[in-house]
């Protein structure tokens, strides 16, 4: 897969890439990130649970780690 993502420095979600959510590899995708990263959209906890969000095939991380983790299972 090819990842655009942006750096936004200025937002919580500093860094975001858009993909159709209808591409094949998606539900997969969905299902890892949530075993990796917890539930889109929460408050980080002890072990770094919530440091993504995704809606409407957006994807975000909060920090370069989980960027990093990301492109590594799907770059």
């Amino acid at each position: 897969m090819n990842w655009d993502f942006k750096h936004r420095p200025d937002r919580v979600y500093q860094y975001e890439a858009y993909y159709s959510p209808q591409g094949p590899e998606m539900a997969e995708l969905y299902k890892w990130c949530w075993a990796t990263f917890g539930h889109p959209g929460q408050p980080l906890d002890e072990f770094g649970n919530g440091s993504w969000e995704s809606h409407g095939g957006w994807i975000k991380f909060r920090g370069e780690q989980e960027l990093t983790m990301f492109l590594m299972r799907w770059g």
